[in-house]
């Protein structure tokens, strides 16, 4: 992925955690990992899924955005309505020559998640109580 369908890549995913109205503590920890600017991720509302769809040009690289998006929306947990929503609309924005099923991949993220959620969780119970 280049730098530009990178940059593109992120942006995507910091409106795939924000539309539901808020970015949960594990969604912004996911989102610093793929950030490389030190100010920060972009907000929602900065954000033109579809101008930043078009900016990733090869097949591969569109892929990996709606896979890490579906991964993003689940890390939670659960998948909201709303990021289902612009799941759904991202998978058509992404023009992806083979259309994936967003619930295959949302189980296959859940299952993956699962324990590092977990982790995260008790992370985050330790560090409040102490």
């Amino acid at each position: 992925m280049d730098p530009r369908e990178a940059d593109a890549c992120l942006r995507i995913l910091c409106a795939v955690a924000a539309v539901d109205g808020h970015v949960e503590s594990v969604e912004n920890r996911v989102l610093d990992l793929f950030s490389a600017t030190e100010g920060g991720h972009p907000t929602h509302e900065d954000i033109d899924v579809d101008r930043e769809a078009r900016r990733i040009r090869s097949e591969a690289a569109r892929r990996a955005t709606f896979e890490a998006a579906v991964a993003l929306a689940n890390v939670d947990g659960q998948c909201s309505s709303e990021e289902y929503a612009l799941l759904e609309h991202l998978q058509r924005a992404l023009e992806l020559e083979t259309s994936l099923d967003i619930e295959v991949l949302e189980d296959k993220w859940s299952d993956r998640l699962r324990p590092r959620r977990a982790e995260l969780e008790e992370a985050d119970v330790d560090f409040l109580h102490h």
